[in-house]
């Protein structure tokens, strides 16, 4: 999911030719008074635009995998800290160390985990995954410390909740360097 700046910056360059002009379009904007002060209709303007990429994720066919993690732009943009980390990027988007989508990109001849009991993808690894049931009763363990003991913690959760999103950073982050290390000590024998 590309950040606030970023959609901003390419829906103003496509609607109105550049980020300066995007105001001509909400010239007409007036309150009681009359004219809106600048600093309302920036905040009109931001508004639509974050509306209208709220719709354009919701009906996108791509990023399904990190759309179930963040399903809502308006809470995603209100997180005051999000200490991200390679492995939380790989898991929430599917793409990186896993079989399944070196299999989808031709990088590997199979799609299946060696722990032989399902498609090796990010939520297999994270929630099914018997290599990896160490770091998931870590995470458990954590995550009971703090007072969650829901189990499985939803996709949603797993980032919307400040209090999980750490512990599942460094779950993710773990997972990751497990699974680096297991592809270069096959590399390496």
């Amino acid at each position: 999911i590309i950040n606030y700046d970023t959609y901003i910056s390419n829906k103003t360059k496509i609607n109105f030719g550049h980020p300066s002009r995007a105001h001509k379009n909400f010239e007409n904007l007036e309150n009681e008074e009359g004219k809106l002060a600048r600093i309302e209709i920036k905040k009109q303007i931001e508004n639509y635009y974050i509306t209208k990429w709220q719709e354009d994720w919701d009906h996108s066919d791509k990023g399904r995998e990190t759309y179930q993690y963040i399903p809502n732009i308006i809470n995603r943009l209100n997180w005051k800290f999000w200490n991200i980390n390679r492995g939380i990027i790989q898991i929430i988007t599917n793409r990186g160390l896993f079989n399944s989508y070196s299999y989808k990109i031709k990088k590997s001849e199979t799609n299946m985990c060696v722990c032989e009991n399902g498609i090796e993808s990010a939520e297999h690894l994270v929630y099914e995954c018997e290599e990896f049931r160490i770091e998931r009763e870590d995470y458990k363990n954590m995550l009971e410390s703090k007072g969650i003991i829901i189990w499985p913690v939803s996709k949603i959760q797993c980032l919307q909740n400040k209090n999980i999103r750490s512990i599942f950073g460094s779950y993710c982050s773990k997972i990751q360097k497990r699974k680096l290390g297991k592809i270069l000590d096959k590399t390496i024998r």
